[in-house]
């Protein structure tokens, strides 16, 4: 078994639990009562299954790794803790199910938004690091949609507008559908 395999398992299994989480969240959400369910959460749950999709799906690129160093172990490690941890935020496991989840969702905006404009710099992070600094200058389409979606993140866990929150979640996930649909490719070429 190569080191890449080894990470690879525990990093699997990491975000397993997180899309085994987000699923199990939904079916709570769509088998409660239908007042209760809110179109912006949903929407952000589908994002945070989508970045979790995403994040596995790029992580296999670190099989061109031929050296690791325990550094780089830990962070392929945390990052893929900090996606779980997104995931969690999104649907937790011990809440009030009597609770309206778009009230829910929008008291601890603070919170989920800070940790996933988190993530989105750990992207930019670990795309620098897969990839070298001159690569990271040269990809905008990495750090546009990685950009915005810092800014987002920032303004959304700031407001208490919640037509922004509205509208800021379709915008951000018309820019993480294009970048996934942009970045996606293959991967083991």
């Amino acid at each position: 078994m190569t080191v890449f395999e080894y990470l690879s398992v525990f990093v699997s299994i990491v975000v397993g639990l997180g899309v085994a989480n987000l699923l199990l969240g939904v079916e709570r959400i769509l088998t409660g009562p239908r007042d209760r369910v809110s179109m912006v959460h949903l929407g952000w749950v589908a994002m945070v299954l989508l970045l979790l999709i995403f994040f596995w799906w790029f992580n296999f690129q670190w099989d061109r790794q031929a050296i690791w160093s325990f550094g780089l172990f830990v962070w392929v490690v945390c990052y893929a803790m900090l996606m779980f941890f997104v995931a969690t935020l999104a649907v937790p496991g011990d809440r009030d199910d009597d609770a309206n989840w778009g009230d829910w969702f929008f008291e601890r905006r603070r919170i989920f938004f800070t940790t996933v404009g988190l993530a989105a710099i750990a992207d930019v992070v670990d795309f620098i690091v897969r990839n070298g600094v001159d690569m990271a200058v040269a990809s905008v389409a990495m750090f546009t949609p990685q950009a915005l979606s810092v800014v987002i993140a920032v303004v959304l866990a700031r407001t208490s507008s919640r037509r922004i929150l509205e509208i800021l979640t379709v915008v951000h996930l018309v820019i993480l559908v294009t970048a996934v649909l942009t970045m996606a490719g293959t991967v083991g070429v």
